[in-house]
């Protein structure tokens, strides 16, 4: 016996949630999309249907009806052949001929964000938020993907060439909504909202970028400062070099209290990645809390976009005015921009002057991922930017002691 049933995605939700069709069979149940969203408030849970204060509600109880009738036909004429339907076979079952598809592809975002807005950090979603545009944008442009069956190899082509050529990005930013779309397309599949796994096949290849990290000359020409009369600049420097001496993302930093500073050490439980990691305190990074030893939080903070904007003023009074080559790609088409230092100092460029500087002295990659939190090497590597002057030393150190 089967009984079928409609219930909302998310009951809870502020904003439109998918109305889903439940079919339980033999105690097993299959969850089939029907297309159609509405606000909780609106829904009817005992009727299962739009109430009448919703605008358009007759439409949509009708089609619900329609759908509802389709799929427990289906289900008859599987059951006379002594066969039990998947989802799969029902949709395609019951799909109307001539029936234009929806933007099926689209519709279950809403869900994806918020079943992941607790456990991802606000950069992830927002890369999430910048598909859903991307994609509106392609499917107005494209009008042939709309459902989970076209993500094939043409749509990848095709979704590709309009990042590039009318978003204007460069191929790692495309290679980065890929992956997100890879991530999206997988988390819809775990749910049984398609069964097309073409998109495991989508290569995301990240190309190699000019990495800007500070010198230690640099690093120390902005650490030593005289910023006293420029509270606000005072305050964004000593939040950076703090960044630089321990190696620690600026969402971590900014969250920092007195009761993580244990001794020479600090115990952070990471936001990115849920994990607690022992940060051993330098001299540089200790004289900075020392200063601070007064405030309310070791470190002060302000928003990372103010961070940013300030940085970039305290980098042109430490005179960092070396011109910056950096090169990309969007296809085949070479992107090439030259720009002084002190406009492109950020709070992430914090992290990669401590690997950077780090490796360069030394110190082993073993502990650098330690500190870091870093899970591999290779991720580690796209950090680093081996200067000229250490392949120089190495070339010395190795070679000058070999005879023939």
């Amino acid at each position: 016996m089967a009984t079928f049933n409609y219930y909302l995605r998310n009951v809870n939700a502020v904003s439109k949630t998918p109305i889903v069709l439940y079919i339980s069979i033999n105690s097993r149940v299959t969850k089939l999309s029907t297309g159609e969203s509405i606000e909780p408030i609106y829904w009817d849970v005992k009727k299962q249907r739009a109430k009448k204060s919703f605008v358009g509600s007759p439409e949509l109880n009708e089609f619900l009806n329609g759908f509802l009738l389709r799929s427990q036909s289906t289900f008859r004429n599987f059951k006379a052949e002594n066969t039990v339907p998947n989802r799969f076979q029902i949709r395609k079952a019951i799909e109307l001929p001539g029936t234009k598809a929806g933007s099926e592809l689209r519709d279950h975002f809403t869900s994806y964000l918020e079943a992941t807005v607790n456990t991802k950090e606000p950069n992830t979603l927002k890369k999430f938020k910048g598909l859903f545009n991307h994609l509106v944008r392609f499917q107005n442009f494209k009008h042939d993907y709309y459902t989970f069956d076209s993500v094939n190899a043409k749509f990848h082509d095709d979704f590709v060439n309009f990042l590039q050529k009318n978003a204007n990005h460069n191929n790692n930013t495309v290679s980065k909504y890929v992956r997100v779309l890879k991530t999206y397309m997988q988390w819809c599949f775990d749910r049984e909202l398609h069964s097309n796994l073409a998109f495991k096949r989508f290569k995301a290849r990240e190309y190699a970028v000019e990495v800007v990290y500070l010198t230690a000359k640099e690093l120390f020409k902005i650490n030593d400062l005289d910023l006293s009369q420029k509270p606000t600049l005072n305050k964004v420097r000593d939040a950076f070099c703090f960044g630089c001496f321990t190696g620690q993302r600026f969402s971590d930093i900014s969250g920092i209290t007195w009761d993580d500073i244990k001794g020479d050490t600090w115990i952070l439980h990471t936001k990115k990645t849920k994990e607690n990691i022992v940060v051993p305190l330098n001299c540089f990074s200790k004289a900075i809390l020392k200063k601070n030893k007064n405030l309310p939080s070791p470190i002060q903070v302000l928003t990372n976009q103010k961070m940013n904007q300030y940085l970039k003023d305290i980098a042109v009074l430490a005179e960092l005015n070396d011109t910056i080559r950096q090169v990309g790609y969007s296809g085949n088409n070479k992107i090439e921009t030259r720009k002084p230092k002190h406009k492109l100092i950020t709070t992430h460029v914090a992290r990669k002057t401590f690997v950077t500087l780090s490796l360069e002295n030394g110190m082993r990659p073993e502990t650098v991922m330690e500190i870091t939190g870093h899970k591999d090497f290779k991720t580690l590597r796209r950090y680093i930017k081996i200067t000229s002057r250490v392949k120089e030393d190495e070339m010395k150190r190795i070679w000058d002691k070999i005879k023939v």
